[in-house]
């Protein structure tokens, strides 16, 4: 270009501004002339970070030989103690509930441009800009109690994560390169799973809702791990903590790391949250007292019969009617469902919700502190049961909401609180729900339940989702040798045949 040529351009941008800036506004201006705009497809990926009881930053990272740390427990910076009383973590005994909480992002592609928004308040500022490429992960920190947004012009893996997580490790279920759960790629950073106290369990559980085989690479590209699996079974492989790994598939598989002291959504295996039929394998949840393993399940608009079953033997371990818009909290006590893989069914839709309770009071509002996502698809009614908090941000458009007889409007981009309790939702736009359960008491050692003087979270945890992945749906697996769950439903319709015949052979039924 010609220096006439480049005056000119300076020329008009400079008009452009002179034009438009009095309606964008001063800030808009200054990141209008600072950061470019992303170029569309643009993806987004929505969260809140809760406030954690210590500050990742003050953490001392495990040095890893192998699939174990070499530290054992929690190992924090001078100044960090366990507090006699409530056993938090809390620096020289003072309780702390702001700190910062980790932010990691996976690429997909290379040269994928990221930015990340604090969208706290009514203008988004911009927080960080990198680029980050194929099998790479990108560490950073968001400040406690922040509304953030992150935008690439690429999917990406977004993980967002507080307190003892990278010690302790959490539930979470890792997303598959297509945005949903079920795929056939998973590019990501795992998260150790230390399980029960008494071994350390493997970091990933990889289900295979179809025939398949399964490869794990790290990042190096070598090959780590790989099995023949058959439909509906479940193995086990060791990941070392927040290291990134590619695991490719030949049949749609689900892969996630189950851990103790957590509570998360489990992923519907046709897509979304809301299905028939879950997977659910609790064994690194036994830790015994002063906890119960947990399942909520909350049943959507129609009346549903909702069986937990042994995937062992395919027999019902225990079964609940449960009316339209209600909820089943159900403890290990009840039925021991730990230690077993087992498949939640019901004849219509439900979500299922996993993790912890503590002993001394087993209800739903004191399952353990942690962070998971849900979507709500446009003009779906979705019934939750909110624990403790509910954001929904609405990514796509201006969203219409009811939750019971209240309307909410939520502005495209930005973001509400909904009610505490048992609510239904219907939402004329995509919504992306981000759950938190912060029990209000803590219980000690001594078995004495104190009320906690701040609420925050000691560990949690999770991958966010983007609207795409909420609405996307999956075909019905192929099932051609193994474990069909298919034949549950097709046996309840064997069984009114058969029962119809009966009947009708009955003498007394037929005309004479």
């Amino acid at each position: 270009m010609s220096s006439i040529g480049k005056v000119l351009s300076i020329l008009e941008i400079v008009m452009i501004f002179i034009t438009f800036g009095p309606f964008l506004g001063p800030r808009a201006l200054m990141y209008g002339a600072i950061v470019p705009i992303m170029a569309s497809p643009a993806y987004e990926y929505y969260g809140y970070a809760p406030p954690s009881n210590f500050s990742t930053l003050d953490a001392i990272p495990l040095r890893w030989e192998g699939p174990v740390p070499v530290a054992a427990g929690n190992t924090f910076r001078p100044g960090w103690e366990i507090n006699p009383i409530y056993g938090n973590y809390t620096k020289n005994y003072g309780y702390v509930d702001n700190g910062t909480c980790y932010l990691d992002i996976i690429g997909y592609n290379d040269s994928t441009k990221v930015e990340v928004f604090d969208i706290s308040g009514l203008e988004p500022i911009l927080l960080h800009s990198f680029t980050v490429n194929r099998m790479q992960l990108y560490n950073t920190t968001i400040p406690a109690k922040t509304f953030f947004k992150v935008v690439s012009d690429k999917p990406i893996a977004v993980m967002v994560g507080g307190g003892s997580a990278y010690d302790y490790g959490f539930d979470l279920f890792y997303p598959s390169t297509d945005g949903g759960y079920a795929g056939y790629e998973f590019i990501f950073m795992a998260i150790y799973n230390r399980g029960r106290t008494e071994r350390a369990a493997p970091g990933a559980t990889i289900h295979a809702l179809e025939k398949a085989k399964v490869t794990v690479y790290d990042s190096k590209g070598s090959i780590i791990w790989e099995r023949e699996m058959e439909a509906n079974t479940t193995r086990q492989v060791s990941l070392l903590h927040r290291r990134v790994y590619r695991i490719v598939s030949t049949g749609r598989i689900i892969v996630g790391t189950w851990s103790q002291f957590t509570v998360k959504a489990v992923p519907a295996p046709l897509g979304g949250f809301k299905g028939t039929y879950f997977f659910v394998w609790q064994d690194a949840h036994t830790h015994g007292e002063p906890q119960w393993s947990a399942l909520l399940i909350v049943n959507q608009e129609r009346p549903s019969k909702v069986r937990v079953i042994d995937m062992s033997n395919g027999q019902t371990m225990i079964e609940k009617e449960l009316a339209s818009r209600s909820y089943w909290f159900l403890t290990s006590k009840e039925v021991d469902f730990v230690n077993k893989q087992v498949m939640v069914t019901s004849t219509n839709d439900v979500i299922v919700i996993t993790g912890n309770v503590y002993s001394m009071n087993p209800i739903v509002t004191n399952m353990y502190a942690d962070v998971t996502m849900v979507g709500i698809r446009p003009n779906d009614p979705t019934t939750l049961y909110v624990i403790s908090r509910a954001l929904a941000f609405s990514p796509k458009a201006t969203a219409r909401v009811t939750v019971g007889a209240s309307s909410i409007t939520i502005p495209k981009g930005r973001y509400v609180e909904l009610p505490k309790g048992l609510i239904t939702v219907v939402s004329n736009a995509t919504l992306i729900v981000e759950l938190i359960s912060q029990p209000a008491v803590t219980f000690p050692s001594s078995g004495e339940s104190r009320p906690l003087p701040v609420l925050a979270l000691p560990q949690w945890g999770t991958y966010l989702l983007t609207p795409e992945a909420v609405e996307l749906t999956y075909p019905k697996p192929k099932v051609t040798t193994g474990f069909d769950v298919t034949l549950f439903g097709a046996i309840g319709v064997i069984v009114i045949i058969v029962a119809v015949v009966m009947i009708w052979k009955r003498p007394w039924r037929r005309s004479k």
